[in-house]
């Protein structure tokens, strides 16, 4: 999956995009039908290197792979 984030160096701010494909990724079923996903990984800024840590927590329906919800975190 391609996400887009923004750097978190206040100094920066760029906005870019991150392929989570080699991201850590561990999952729960969140319900009776979805399953919720949570993938950790870290990423350097394109612009000025700065290292950012990122989680991508998701809820997917299990019959279709639709994206119910999707919160993204950057440190």
């Amino acid at each position: 999956m391609t996400i887009s984030i923004d750097c978190p160096n206040e100094d920066c701010g760029a906005a870019f995009s991150v392929n989570t494909e080699d991201f850590e990724s561990q999952s729960e079923s969140s319900g009776n039908h979805t399953t919720q996903y949570l993938e950790t990984g870290s990423v350097n800024c394109p612009e000025c290197e700065t290292e950012a840590n990122v989680e991508v927590l998701s809820d997917i329906l299990n019959d279709t792979g639709e994206v119910l919800s999707q919160e993204v975190r950057v440190s």
